[in-house]
């Protein structure tokens, strides 16, 4: 429960007996509902179905049918937008859109030049746009990960134009390392791996469904990450799962550091030579940019 939004799920194991619980507990929740004097929008409520094998179980309040996502659509849930198959096109085009307007509007309100100014423009506006909850969404699709690349991309271009308007625009690397920015994959990443810290650390508690083990080397006294193995791509590409196979691969200092320590080494941590220094299988899930 969020405020006044609820969420309730269900997992089926015994696809013999598709007598879902979730139903009873709609009808309990709807008497509660009604004994406390309390609305449900029945307009806004919606069923999303998850897995190759659910049993597809129509829901409803009251015989009023609950609205199902298909696969064309996605459901919003805290500023993410899931669809059934949890791939992230639907969620990273919502959000391109909106970072490209909010793009456009910062050029066309501010006449500066100052690459400073237009650039802490972008960071404060238009890239949390593309950021928030990126540890939930981020995307492995090479054409996900373009779409978002792409809105920094443009705008350290027009921010290049507005200062150089008779030279031609120099390449997107060239780009950041001239206005100091960093690739929004890196970017990612780098959020993905301090969470995952954060949570190895148990500075946060997150349930992480058996994705990944740990084992102490004996020689070091060495906390060793093992991912599972997955069959399915949203699960390999899943939070902890991606980020525990790189995670292990980091150098033991940033791995033995604190939360704290380990935020500070990750801000200053050349990623690109990181993952040059790579073997092939891991370089090539990770050299986008």
């Amino acid at each position: 429960m969020f405020a006044d939004d609820l969420k309730a799920y269900t997992i089926f194991k015994n696809f013999n007996n598709v007598d879902s619980p979730l139903q009873n507990f709609i009808n309990k929740f709807y008497d509660y509902c009604q004994l406390n004097g309390l609305k449900i929008a029945i307009e806004k409520c919606s069923v999303l179905h998850l897995g190759k094998s659910n049993p597809l179980i129509k829901y409803s309040i009251i015989n009023s049918p609950i609205k199902e996502i298909n696969s064309d659509e996605s459901v919003r849930d805290l500023g993410i937008h899931f669809s059934n198959d949890l791939k992230w096109d639907k969620h990273v085009t919502i959000i391109t859109n909106k970072a490209m307007r909010c793009s456009f509007s910062i050029f066309k309100s501010i006449r500066s030049k100052n690459p400073k100014i237009l650039i802490s423009l972008f960071n404060i506006y238009v890239r949390p746009i593309l950021e928030f909850s990126s540890q939930v969404f981020n995307p492995y699709l090479d054409k996900d990960i373009k779409s978002i690349e792409k809105i920094q991309k443009d705008f350290l271009r027009w921010v290049f134009r507005r200062n150089y308007p008779f030279t031609e625009s120099p390449g997107y690397q060239n780009l950041l390392t001239l206005f100091q920015q960093e690739s929004l994959f890196h970017r990612r990443i780098k959020a993905d791996l301090n969470l995952f810290h954060q949570h190895i650390c148990g500075q946060i508690s997150i349930k992480n469904n058996n994705s990944y083990s740990i084992s102490t080397l004996k020689t070091r006294n060495f906390q060793n990450i093992l991912p599972i193995a997955c069959t399915t791509k949203p699960r390999f590409h899943s939070f902890f799962v991606r980020t525990a196979r790189l995670y292990k691969l980091l150098p033991h200092y940033m791995r033995n550091s604190t939360p704290n320590q380990f935020k500070r080494l990750l801000a200053t941590f050349n990623l690109s030579q990181f993952i040059d220094s790579l073997p092939d299988h891991h370089k090539r899930l990770l050299d986008k940019f």
